[in-house]
């Protein structure tokens, strides 16, 4: 068993810190977590801003070329824009 004395001073002075301390290291944590977050949202909506930005240059290139090939290419273009924003999402 750990012997202890109640009265001492030094035993709830160093409690209190310890338990600063874990409470600062859990707060960092939460605001590192919260900064990473902020970054990775900020970075996931500049990529999809660039694909939309592309996807509207094809589509205004070939909105008026009435060609069947086009069409299917801009359905393909409309696929892998939806893979690649389900596979961000997991």
């Amino acid at each position: 068993a750990l012997k202890y004395n109640p009265t001492s001073y030094e035993l709830y002075y160093n409690m209190g810190m310890v338990y600063t301390m874990l409470n600062d290291f859990q707060n960092a944590k939460i605001n590192n977590y919260a900064v990473n977050m902020k970054k990775v949202e900020e970075k996931y909506m500049q990529d999809i801003a660039y694909i939309n930005k592309k996807y509207n240059a094809l589509q205004e290139k070939y909105k008026n070329a009435g060609n069947v090939e086009c069409l299917g290419m801009m359905n393909m273009i409309d696929e892998n824009q939806r893979r690649f924003l389900n596979e961000r999402e997991k």
